[in-house]
C-alpha cells in the first residue's frame, strides 16, 4: 500500500539493522507492485542512495538492490557495479546475500546474473544465481545447478535475509538439532533444487537423483517427505521412474518419499516387495509407509503381517489396517 510509505521512511534510518533492511525492502516491493514489477513507477527512492555504501553490509545490499530496481539509468548503473563487487566478495555470506537480491528484481537482473555466473567460482553463489535464472526461463542454468550439486558435499538449507532467500551451507541450528535433522533439511533443499532442474527437462537428472538417494540415510527420506506434505512442497516426477531401479536402496528410498508425500499406489508394490527380506526396523518403516498410502490393496498383506512374532510390527500392521481407505 503506497499510503504506508511516509510511515516507512523514518524506518530506513532506524538504529536497528533489521528494521532498516525490512523498510528498504518494503519500499522495493511496493514500488515494483505499482508498475507490475517493472521500474517502480513514480515512487522516488533516491533517499536510499546514501546507504549504498553503508558499513552494515545487508543494509548496503538492500540499498543497492532498491536503487537497481527503481533508480534512474545512471543510478542503476552505479548500483549494478556495486552489486557485482558484493557478489564477487570473498565473504560467502555477503556474496550469497547479494546474489539472492537479484531474485527480487524480476527480469531486470537477468543480464547481471548471467555475467556473474560466468565470473563467479563459488559453488553456492553459482547455485543461487542459476536458481534465479531458471525462474526467468533461462533453462541453460539447470546444468549449473546439477553439476554444482553433484560435487557439493556441504549439507544445505534455505536461509533468508528479509525477502532475499538463498541456499547456503547448513546452519549451526540444524547441526545442533542432530545429524538426522540436518540430513533431512539437506535432502529437502536438494529436492527443491532438483525440482527446479526438472522444469528444464535436464537429461541427466534421474542419474543424479539416483546417486543421491543411494547415499541417503535410511529413514531420512520418509522424514523429509513428511515435512514436504506439511509445507506443500513439490516433489519430482523422476522419483516414480526410480521405483523400478535395480538397486533396492534407490527403489525403496523413492518409494518412501512417494508414499509419504503423494500416497502413490505404485510405491505400494515396491514396499511390499521389499518387506520379506527387510530388517525388523526397516519392516516397521515400511508398514508406516504402507499406512500413509492407505490403499485397500494392502489389506491381505497387512492381515498376514498380524502374525509377525514382533509386537511392534503387529501394532504397526493393525494401525495401517485402521487407516485403510474404504
Amino acid at each position: 500500500d503506497e499510503s504506508m510509505l511516509p510511515k516507512l521512511l523514518p524506518c530506513v534510518h532506524d538504529v536497528s539493522p533489521d528494521v532498516r533492511l525490512l523498510a528498504i525492502q518494503a519500499f522495493g516491493v511496493i514500488a515494483n507492485a505499482k508498475k507490475g514489477g517493472n521500474k517502480g513507477g513514480n515512487i522516488d527512492c533516491t533517499f536510499v542512495k546514501p546507504l549504498m555504501d553503508h558499513p552494515h553490509v545487508e543494509t548496503a545490499i538492500a540499498a543497492n538492490w532498491l536503487t537497481f530496481v527503481t533508480g534512474t539509468s545512471g543510478d542503476r548503473s552505479v548500483a549494478r557495479d556495486k552489486l557485482k563487487k558484493l557478489i564477487l566478495s570473498k565473504d560467502q555470506h555477503i556474496a550469497l546475500t547479494a546474489a539472492s537480491s537479484l531474485s527480487a528484481t524480476g527480469a531486470q537482473g537477468v543480464a547481471l546474473a548471467r555475467e556473474m555466473l560466468e565470473r563467479c567460482d563459488d559453488s553456492l553463489v553459482r547455485i543461487n544465481l542459476a536458481a534465479y535464472l531458471i525462474w526467468q526461463r533461462q533453462q541453460y542454468a539447470a546444468q549449473v545447478i546439477a553439476e554444482e550439486l553433484s560435487t557439493l558435499s556441504d549439507r544445505l538449507s534455505w536461509q533468508s535475509c528479509g525477502i532475499f532467500t538463498y541456499v547456503a551451507a547448513g546452519s549451526v541450528t540444524h547441526a545442533e538439532a542432530g545429524s538426522e535433522t540436518c540430513e533431512t533439511v539437506d535432502l529437502l533443499t536438494r529436492l527443491d533444487l532438483y525440482s527446479m532442474v526438472a522444469t528444464c527437462e535436464y537429461p541427466g537428472l534421474q542419474a543424479i537423483l539416483k546417486s543421491y538417494l543411494r547415499d541417503c540415510t535410511w529413514g531420512v527420506s520418509g522424514q523429509a517427505a513428511s515435512i514436504m506434505v506439511q509445507e506443500g512442497m513439490q516433489t519430482l516426477d523422476g522419483l516414480r521412474d526410480l521405483l523400478t531401479d535395480p538397486s533396492p536402496v534407490v527403489s525403496l528410498q523413492a518409494a518412501f518419499i512417494l508414499a509419504f508425500y503423494s500416497q502413490d499406489a505404485e510405491a505400494l508394490s515396491v514396499l511390499l516387495q521389499h518387506y520379506p527380506k527387510a530388517s525388523r526396523a526397516m519392516k516397521e518403516r515400511i508398514l508406516y509407509a504402507v499406512a500413509s498410502i492407505g490403499s485397500s490393496d494392502a489389506l491381505p498383506f497387512l492381515v498376514q503381517t498380524l502374525d509377525e512374532p514382533f509386537e511392534v510390527l503387529r501394532i504397526a500392521a493393525a494401525r495401517a489396517i485402521l487407516l485403510l481407505k474404504t
